[in-house]
């Protein structure tokens, strides 16, 4: 009898350490570099989206299977020191004993950037999450259907069910407003180093957007997005419509 296997499709995820690669911002550019039409988010969505191949592609080339790589680096590495200390007047093993260091010093940084990645947002999902809730009873709650339950049981009889809504007293905006002289700084125009500024508070490991980008790609590579990006920004603000898939996280 005949047997199918099936390759599952591991979902697009942009990587810190793709950055330290020589070759990252040139990808970029190659991959970025293309004839897109619609409003700036649209075009900014296809680039995006036609960039993955790319970023995927150095990911082959240079990031694949790195704790293996970081390994056999170090042994090459060492392999050469020893013949370095046995004749450390040959030139050539002078010379490889630098360019195999440089690889192994790459290879190990990238390594780390990978791992902290994971690891913070392995945290993040496992503090995201309710495993097991006491209910109004004291008995222990587990599983996720358990802990919706309990939730939903305690709201219910915190809030009551739902009923007649009341009209919003008069005056309740009446007091504690925005001073006028104070009205302009509400309108003005956002700047470029606004967008900047507010671009890097956003962890560049948080977990990336539904796309699989975060804002450590755009920091990263903004040489080349950056122009494309601010567009984007300043056409939610000069006409404030977003697409609900720009904002799906």
């Amino acid at each position: 009898m005949a047997s199918t296997s099936h390759t599952i499709r591991k979902n697009f995820k942009y990587l810190n350490c793709w950055a330290s690669s020589p070759y990252f911002l040139s990808h970029v550019k190659n991959g970025w570099d293309r004839t897109c039409y619609g409003s700036y988010i649209s075009i900014l969505f296809q680039k995006l989206k036609g960039l993955k191949a790319t970023l995927k592609t150095l990911h082959g080339d240079e990031f694949t299977h790195l704790t293996f790589r970081v390994k056999m680096a170090k042994q090459e590495l060492f392999s050469c020191q020893c013949k370095l200390h046995d004749s450390p007047l040959e030139t050539t093993l002078v010379t490889q004993e630098k360019e195999l260091s440089s690889t192994y010093e790459f290879l190990k940084k990238a390594e780390l950037q990978f791992l902290q990645q994971r690891a913070k947002i392995s945290d993040r999902k496992a503090n995201n999450t309710v495993g097991c809730i006491s209910d109004m009873d004291g008995h222990q709650c587990q599983g996720r259907q358990a802990v919706a339950s309990g939730f939903l049981a305690y709201y219910k009889q915190l809030l009551g069910e739902s009923g007649p809504v009341q009209d919003l007293p008069s005056d309740l905006f009446s007091s504690n407003t925005v001073p006028e002289h104070l009205y302009p700084d509400l309108i003005k125009p956002i700047s470029n180093q606004d967008i900047i500024n507010a671009l890097k508070t956003i962890d560049r490991n948080k977990s990336p957007r539904i796309d699989g980008y975060s804002s450590g790609f755009f920091l990263d590579a903004w040489e080349v997005v950056g122009v494309d990006f601010l567009s984007v920004v300043h056409e939610f603000f000069s006409k404030g419509k977003l697409p609900k898939a720009a904002n799906a996280t």
